[in-house]
């Protein structure tokens, strides 16, 4: 069996930054960069729905070659922004896969996530991701087995940032 391949997330978030897109990372990069010891294939980006910010999008993800996973070999394709679609647009890129998420569970929106997002530094490159509370309460409400997963280890760094806290004053 292949092990999954990591996002570049750097080169990813150079593009999507040096665009001006507003965007969080989400997902299992986003319990990754909180310190989970998971492992991912995809990085969950969600962006502001407006049309300004999909412009920028697309003018971001373009030069990554971002091209739909089912595609088949030598098909044609062009990617502009009718190809971004609601509620998630799932691409594989020249720095790996990118899922774009739109929709939450309700009534959380991107507006209201936004806020909380955290900047994460990596490689040089400050990476906006979606606050660890955020993640549980969206991982919460998924039911899948993964995500019940990935609250229980949120929730043990939760815990552990606590107890050092505690103990250092």
């Amino acid at each position: 069996m292949v092990p999954p391949q990591i996002p570049d997330l750097p080169s990813l978030a150079k593009s999507l930054n040096s665009n001006g897109v507003d965007y969080i990372v989400l997902g299992g990069l986003a319990v990754m960069m909180h310190g989970g010891d998971t492992v991912t294939n995809d990085a969950d980006i969600s962006v502001a729905v407006n049309k300004i910010n999909l412009d920028r999008l697309v003018s971001a993800l373009t030069p990554l070659n971002p091209r739909p996973l089912r595609l088949a070999p030598g098909a044609a394709w062009e990617f502009d922004i009718k190809c971004i679609r609601g509620p998630w647009t799932l691409f594989m890129t020249d720095v790996g896969r990118v899922d774009l998420v739109f929709r939450f569970p309700e009534p959380i929106s991107y507006a209201e996530l936004k806020p909380n997002a955290i900047d994460i530094d990596v490689e040089g490159v400050k990476i906006p991701v979606m606050s660890i509370h955020d993640l549980i309460r969206i991982k919460e409400q998924t039911g899948r087995e993964k995500d019940q997963l990935h609250v229980r280890i949120l929730r043990a760094i939760l815990s552990e940032r606590e107890r050092l806290l505690t103990e250092n004053g």
